[in-house]
């Protein structure tokens, strides 16, 4: 009877030994709906069309299950998880793309402005390259995978320059050392607080200050100088101020 025992015992020690051995533990991974592809997330290789079994090392591994028209899922699967896993893939006939801040523009080349995010992607259509631009922040391109695992969420980051805008637009900016810098809208370094002088022709000077924590686009309105305007018929007459010839008309004279 103890010979009986102690043999039981000792194949069933064996059994275990065989398996901590091996390494190997067979899960089966289902798909909803079946026949997905499961894959080996670190190296891609195909491992089967689900349901398949897959040998675990005492580790464990992460599968991609990929089936067309569906949202990819990666799952993390181990010897102690159970025998059997069943994959739910979410039906996908469009995509979400996202940005941080929202309202960026979205562009394909050869073919210009697509829309602004959020966007959703027709996945009949031929492009998946895009270009995102938002005022205030670096452009940068992404790529929407084949088989994405959900919506695309692309941060784009904070350009080191501030556009100054102006109303009415195409004013001067100037440092304040005179020279000049160009006309509205104009981007100028934002990395540390600087000072300009903006001009135009009609309009009073504003100095305004741009520094790191502007917000771009940074908008200046212009207050209007208050002029007079003489006009006479026939036109070209001139205009005299206590006998001094100021111009002829039309004429216009700042109050």
């Amino acid at each position: 009877m103890i010979n009986r025992k102690f043999c039981i015992l000792m194949t069933a020690v064996g059994l275990l030994m065989a398996v901590s051995l091996s390494g190997c533990a067979p899960v089966t991974v289902s798909s909803i709906p079946s026949g997905a592809g499961v894959y080996e997330k670190d190296s891609g290789k195909l491992l089967g069309t689900a349901p398949v079994k897959v040998n675990m090392i005492a580790g464990g591994k992460e599968l991609v299950v990929r089936k067309d028209g569906y949202f990819s899922q990666t799952v993390a699967v181990s010897p102690i998880d159970p025998v059997s896993i069943t994959v739910r893939l979410p039906r996908r006939d469009q995509v979400l793309v996202l940005s941080h801040p929202d309202g960026a523009d979205l562009y394909v080349e050869g073919v210009g402005r697509v829309g602004k995010t959020p966007y959703r992607m027709d996945y009949e259509k031929p492009y998946r390259v895009f270009e995102l631009r938002a005022e205030g922040y670096a452009s940068r391109s992404f790529t929407v995978p084949e088989d994405p695992e959900g919506d695309i969420v692309i941060d784009l980051e904070r350009d080191d320059a501030v556009h100054l805008v102006t109303t009415p637009k195409n004013a001067e900016v100037f440092d304040l050392q005179g020279k000049r810098l160009g006309g509205t809208p104009l981007a100028v370094p934002a990395t540390e607080a600087r000072s300009y002088e903006i001009r135009k022709d009609g309009y009073y000077s504003r100095q305004v200050s741009v520094g790191p924590e502007t917000v771009s686009p940074f908008v200046v309105e212009l207050e209007r100088e208050p002029h007079i305007t003489v006009y006479s018929e026939p036109e070209g007459a001139y205009v005299i101020h206590r006998g001094v010839v100021l111009g002829q008309t039309p004429f216009r004279h700042l109050v």
